[in-house]
């Protein structure tokens, strides 16, 4: 069943989305989603895509803090 999840591209905007997520987590939600997670934006109108390397490993530094808090990812 799927959960009240926060969005994590628009909070927080200046940490990266495993922090973001952290910090959702300790505001007590159960779940994130986010969209953009090979994406890095300079300007709000500009996106500059990632290696997919690095798109990787925010994925996985995202799981890291889902396993170690117990929150969930609703969408990607």
């Amino acid at each position: 069943m799927a959960k009240i999840d926060v969005c994590l591209d628009p909070i927080y905007p200046d940490l990266p989305l495993d922090q973001r997520a952290r910090r959702v987590a300790e505001a007590g939600f159960p779940a994130v989603e986010f969209w953009f997670y090979d994406l890095e934006f300079k300007r709000p109108d500009v996106g500059n895509m990632l290696s997919v390397a690095e798109g990787m490993r925010r994925i996985a530094a995202v799981a890291e803090v889902c396993r170690d808090t117990g929150i969930v990812v609703n969408n990607i």
